[in-house]
């Protein structure tokens, strides 16, 4: 009978447990390698995005702020100018300037015949 080699594995090498060891040591430095550079990276990220994130959030909070103190202003503006044009249509002021203008208010003014007031009325 003849002899069947065996094929061993290309990772293990029974013949040399020394070499075994040793690829076993370079495995785990390569998993702890790549672990680092995962956990650093995803770190990185976390810090960055937090960071962004806190950014536009002051920045939202500032934008809201400014947009408040301009609606505030625009409602002073507001009553101010709903004030004033109160104050000028009220019926003294109104009077007052056509007085000074001459002109002379059409209900007090006009005297109306008795002729063009007449209505007619269907019975």
């Amino acid at each position: 009978m003849s002899a069947i080699p065996i094929p061993l594995s290309p990772r293990t090498n029974a013949r040399n447990p020394r070499a075994t060891k040793l690829e076993q040591v370079k495995t785990r430095e390569r998993i702890l390698t790549r672990l680092f550079v995962f956990v650093s990276i995803s770190g990185a990220t976390f810090l960055a995005s937090s960071l962004v994130g806190n950014v536009m959030l002051e920045q939202a909070r500032s934008d809201g702020k400014k947009a408040l103190r301009t609606t505030l202003a625009a409602q002073e503006q507001q009553a101010t100018l709903q004030r004033q044009v109160i104050a000028m249509t009220s019926g003294r002021k109104i009077a007052n300037w056509a007085r000074i203008h001459g002109y002379v208010a059409t209900e007090y003014g006009v005297q109306t015949s008795s002729r063009n007031s007449r209505v007619a009325f269907n019975r």
